[in-house]
């Protein structure tokens, strides 16, 4: 291998470790956006108000950020599909901004009145975590779009990265955090996006 290829190889490296800093950077648009800047829409009815408050779903929602952040950031770095996933990442995350900027809309949350550990620490994400910007749902939209891409990088650990990507999407609901049409929209942002990417 000549000096030529190498310096090509490090070029490349480069080239990911950068771009994986843009995506995972991109992340923090949904904080920006996340505040209430004009009368915000409550998109939950019926079939929200019939799923229970069950705060030891805090766990998986919580654990959305290392999982998202291990497979799109792993998938940048280290595999072949480095492009594909930065791209699909990038796209779900503006796709979901410029609705915000749109549409905003609030999810009513309960009270929190439990001194055990999981009610805990669904009062820290509700004081992290304004009740703005739900529609679509980045948890939802970010969590299948790993789950898809994860099926690439770990084909063998498929059915463990399905049942953790389905809990993040039920906490979503089970924590008050987001409405059934939240995870709706959430869903069809990432297989639109990765539907017009081609991915």
């Amino acid at each position: 291998m000549g000096p030529m290829s190498i310096s090509s190889i490090l070029d490349e490296q480069v080239l990911r470790v950068a771009l994986a800093a843009v995506v995972l950077s991109s992340f923090g648009i949904y904080s920006a956006a996340n505040v209430e800047t004009r009368k915000a829409s409550v998109l939950t009815g019926r079939l929200d108000d019939a799923i229970p408050f069950m705060p030891i779903f805090s766990v998986p929602y919580l654990l959305y950020l290392p999982y998202l952040f291990f497979v799109i950031g792993y998938g940048i770095i280290a595999s072949r599909w480095w492009a594909n996933i930065a791209a699909s990442a990038l796209a779900v995350q503006l796709a979901a901004a410029a609705v915000y900027r749109v549409h905003q809309t609030h999810v009513p949350r309960p009270a929190v009145h439990g001194g055990d550990v999981f009610s805990r620490l669904t009062a820290f994400i509700y004081r992290h975590d304004a009740p703005y910007s739900c529609f679509p749902s980045l948890h939802v939209a970010y969590a299948l779009l790993s789950l898809y891409w994860s099926v690439h990088l770990f084909p063998a650990a498929f059915p463990a990265f399905a049942g953790f990507t389905a809990l993040i999407i039920l906490s979503t609901l089970f924590i008050k955090q987001h409405s059934v049409a939240d995870v709706v929209a959430g869903a069809s942002v990432t297989a639109l996006t990765l539907l017009i990417l081609g991915a």
